[in-house]
């Protein structure tokens, strides 16, 4: 009677292989998801960069070219539509993806002077942080904002000399100013900070494609891995398995004990290489 043997060359060989590939499989998947990762967020970072510069171009636009030209033409007048650098930079970027959700844009400060524009709770912390490290140009890192992950990247805002205008004494102010806003928003200090540009993109839905990739990537390596072990279970059968054991049954035949049956139940427990081992040695 032929008694089934526990294990085989070709399982322990397979049960390696398997091990080795899920294994190597998973340092690459890490590896895959940590590469990925860095990637989006260099492109996030070059992003909000992106819109940081487009915002000062704006800021710098009005502040030196188009608010001087319309005090010469009109100055008795503030027109704030063209000569407020927070209202004209808040104005074109809600126009380029603010209110599409594809980013966040907030110029805010400390007792706005539209209360819109007042700091939320994040908000403060960031210009707190600035306050207490005034060397610093900039603040970049992740921020949950209404529940979503958002990489945020902030910058302090300073009075210049030339925001003292509107933004210090009141009785200095353009009329339209008061006429619209009441007294909020004066008594800046020059050179202080009191309020910050603020950039917010959503990450969440960036790490969903990251893990769709993943996901992607990890099951073409099983197929692959699949595909790999039905090509080498082929080849390792017609190279390996059935020249073995072709040597194992003529060790058989050849080597018995007395009664012909002690050593044929002894290598029937081992596989087939252990089986050419013993039956050699006996030999």
């Amino acid at each position: 009677m032929k008694l089934r043997k526990p294990y085989t060359l070709q399982s322990q060989f397979f049960a390696g292989l398997t091990v080795a590939a899920v294994l190597i499989g998973g340092i690459f998947a890490i590896g895959f998801y940590i590469q990925m990762r860095n990637v989006l967020e260099d492109e996030i970072r070059e992003k909000a960069e992106i819109i940081f510069h487009q915002v000062e171009a704006v800021q710098e636009y009005v502040r030196h070219t188009l608010r001087p030209r319309m005090y010469r033409e009109l100055p008795d007048k503030f027109i704030t539509e063209a000569m407020s650098t927070s209202f004209v930079s808040r104005a074109v970027m809600q126009s380029t993806g603010s209110e599409t959700g594809q980013f966040i844009y907030r110029r805010v400060a400390v007792g706005a002077r539209n209360p819109d524009f007042e700091a939320n709770e994040i908000e403060l912390e960031l210009i707190d942080h600035f306050n207490r490290n005034e060397s610093e140009l900039n603040w970049q890192g992740h921020k949950q904002i209404n529940g979503v992950d958002h990489f945020v990247m902030a910058r302090p805002v300073r009075f210049e000399k030339s925001c003292m205008t509107c933004h210090g004494d009141p009785a200095n102010a353009p009329a339209e100013l008061l006429d619209k806003y009441g007294d909020r928003g004066f008594w800046r200090l020059e050179n202080s900070i009191g309020g910050i540009d603020f950039v917010g993109l959503p990450v969440s839905s960036q790490m969903g494609k990251v893990q769709q990739k993943l996901m992607a990537y990890l099951i073409m390596l099983t197929l692959c891995a699949m595909l790999f072990f039905a090509a080498v279970s082929v080849l390792f059968k017609r190279v390996v398995v059935r020249n073995v054991r072709v040597l194992t049954r003529m060790l058989r035949f050849h080597v018995n004990d007395p009664e012909g049956q002690a050593l044929f139940k002894d290598v029937q427990a081992r596989d087939e290489v252990e089986e050419m081992v013993e039956g050699v040695e006996r030999l």
